[in-house]
């Protein structure tokens, strides 16, 4: 929502003057989503009603393919997540509507969980060894500032190792023809707080920085759009 009205997938394609429909529309290109929540079927087909795709197209939305791991996150109203994937849903779809969507229903956006969830995309089969369909094109949402896994915000302890392995796994995936792009965040260029954020100092505050998997240089970091 904005002071302009709603945000629909149409406004995105009239910004960047996408190609229509009619010659480009995604056809034969898998696009995965991870994120820890469902979504509804009901709202994606509302608000493919609402856009008349259909009526103006003649076609329906190739159905969702759904791949929970470890059990997932069921879709709730009070969950910032659950809008999360419904908009990351919904967008995709209506970008490319002749693509297959798949969505990677991670249980929450721990690192074990993303891990688990990018594992999967690489290997091809779930961890219960439940085959996938291998997307093209991976986006993620989310992100953390980087400086949150060096010692000055961990007590000392440094966990930069984490970052690497993240970055080990993304390698893997553009090796396989994999293309993996991260939102950049929603801060700016000022990515990051000083470490007294994290003890609720009220003299904390932003600072330059930069979040990860967008930062890692086997993503593609991707801005927010005005």
């Amino acid at each position: 929502y904005g002071a302009n009205g709603l945000y629909w997938f149409d406004d995105l394609k009239q910004d960047y003057t996408y190609p229509s429909n009619q010659t480009v529309n995604g056809k034969n290109a898998v696009v995965g989503i991870v994120m820890a929540s469902d979504v509804l079927d009901s709202d994606t087909a509302a608000y493919f009603k609402y856009e008349r795709y259909t009526a103006i197209s003649g076609k329906q939305p190739l159905p969702l393919i759904r791949v929970p791991i470890n059990g997932g996150t069921p879709f709730d109203p009070n969950n910032g997540a659950s809008f999360e994937a419904s908009i990351d849903v919904q967008t995709s779809q209506g970008s490319a509507p002749g693509a297959q969507i798949e969505l990677f229903n991670i249980p929450s956006l721990s690192d074990q969980d993303v891990f688990t969830a990018y594992i999967t995309i690489d290997e091809g089969t779930t961890p219960d060894g439940t085959p996938i369909l291998q997307p093209d094109v991976v986006s993620s949402s989310f992100g953390e500032c980087e400086l949150f896994y060096t010692a000055a915000y961990n007590n000392g302890k440094d966990h930069t190792g984490i970052l690497r392995a993240y970055h080990e796994l993304f390698a893997q995936g553009n090796a396989e023809g994999i293309t993996f792009v991260a939102s950049s965040g929603d801060n700016s260029g000022l990515g990051c707080t000083t470490p007294s954020y994290l003890t609720g100092s009220p003299t904390a505050h932003f600072i330059p920085g930069v979040e990860s998997p967008a930062s890692d240089p086997d993503v593609t970091g991707v801005a927010g759009t005005n």
